[in-house]
């Protein structure tokens, strides 16, 4: 006990004490640096939370279909007199032979088989070529008449009111029909269209088609 608080030894006494000062300063820094070792491994503590911070979620990602452009359909109107897409026009250098009605066929329809008062009825003509080569054919407005019947009695014709005009040559491949429409106003007609003709009465009537001396069957209907 007397040997550590008074060293002996060669070396004066104050160099034993700085050794040992030194020693106890390095022991204190060994146990407070244990001490440390031991919170870092417990973790930190209550109340608070390892590496907390803002949170950061992705965005998600929304997708919208593109919509696609439709296209709208649009209406056409049929023309006074036309030609199929198999029947062509006929040029002046166009060599097909004129067309004999035993190449043809004539049809003539109605949009539909009884009409309410006040309603028009429409009518088309079609003229097609039913032979293997093509050939020309007159449907221009002296060639083509429309005529209503009732009864076996002319009621109306379409030549009453428009006689003449030129010829209208066309070509009509095999196959190719020309297709003329037609409204009718509900009103009976005299050759030279005087004025002020009387509507035509509710009954059945028929109509027929011409192509020159080609003559359609008739279609019948029925004005209320």
């Amino acid at each position: 006990m007397g040997s550590l608080l008074h060293p002996v030894g060669p070396l004066p006494p104050g160099a034993y004490w700085l050794r040992r000062a030194l020693a106890l300063v390095v022991l204190v820094v060994l146990v407070l640096a244990a001490g440390w070792g031991v919170r870092a491994v417990a973790g930190p503590g209550p109340g608070k939370q390892a590496g907390a911070g803002p949170s950061s979620s992705p965005a998600a990602l929304a997708s919208s279909p593109t919509p696609t452009a439709s296209a709208t359909p649009t209406a056409s109107a049929g023309p006074t007199a036309t030609a199929s897409a198999t029947a062509r026009a006929t040029a002046s250098a166009s060599t097909a032979p004129l067309c004999a009605d035993a190449q043809l066929s004539i049809a003539v329809r109605t949009d539909r088989a009884t009409y309410p008062a006040g309603q028009q009825p429409k009518f088309s003509l079609a003229v097609r070529n039913t032979g293997t080569r093509d050939c020309r054919r007159d449907v221009g407005q002296t060639a083509l008449e429309l005529r209503v019947i009732s009864g076996g009695v002319l009621v109306w014709s379409s030549d009453h009111c428009s006689p003449g005009g030129a010829s209208d040559l066309r070509t009509l491949t095999p196959g190719g029909t020309f297709t003329a429409t037609l409204q009718w106003a509900r009103v009976s007609s005299q050759p030279g269209c005087p004025a002020n003709q009387p509507s035509a009465a509710a009954g059945s009537y028929s109509v027929v088609g011409r192509d020159l001396t080609l003559v359609s069957p008739p279609a019948t209907f029925t004005l209320r």
